[in-house]
């Protein structure tokens, strides 16, 4: 029951995880902060900031890391370790300047996950549309790219017609390639495409 003094054994043991895993248990979240931030720094922060969220919930956790200047910080962690439900409510709540910065890492997460219209979508609330359209690029859904472009940066249609006619010409396709390079209205490309070929 004497915590200070277990708090200073396990420090004099090297051993002051202990002593914030011991705080945690015990939900004396202000020294479990105190003695991660001290011995830890800010990665030891970022894992306290996970426990208090989950043990007390956003609303009451996130006083306690305002106070303690630990909001960015638990939103950056949660979004780190894929927490995303806690990491929209966290930032909803306490961060809403944040919420474009984690819709693109969200975005970014569900574009390796290759769960390519969930990513689209979270590009689009991040007001990233490129990013989208890159994706759709990258992956040859043409459709996709051209629809998204349409939609949100017209300015980028042309971009994609001249990536997708690169792609004709690489596969011999020229007449296919020269009718997208005209629709971009870059018909000099189409010139230096049978140019090269010749």
């Amino acid at each position: 029951g004497s915590l200070k003094d277990a708090e200073r054994h396990y420090v004099e043991a090297q051993e002051w995880h202990s002593a914030v895993n011991m705080y945690r248990s015990n939900e004396m979240w202000e020294d479990a902060f105190r003695v991660a931030k001290f011995y830890g720094g800010n990665a030891a922060c970022k894992r306290v900031t996970i426990a208090l969220l989950m043990a007390v919930g956003v609303t009451e956790g996130s006083k306690t890391l305002s106070k303690h200047g630990l909001i960015e910080t638990a939103i950056e962690h949660a979004a780190e370790n894929g927490a995303w439900d806690l990491c929209f409510e966290l930032a909803n709540h306490s961060a809403p300047k944040k919420l474009p910065e984690v819709n693109l890492k969200h975005a970014l997460f569900l574009e390796d996950d290759e769960r390519f219209n969930e990513a689209e979508e979270a590009f689009i609330r991040a007001s990233k549309p490129k990013e989208a359209i890159d994706m759709y690029v990258h992956q040859q859904d043409w459709a996709s790219a051209l629809r998204v472009a349409e939609a949100h940066d017209p300015s980028t249609i042309a971009d994609v017609l001249v990536a997708q006619a690169r792609t004709k010409a690489d596969t011999g396709n020229f007449r296919a390639a020269e009718e997208l390079y005209l629709a971009a209205s870059r018909p000099e490309l189409a010139l230096v495409m049978y140019q090269e070929a010749d």
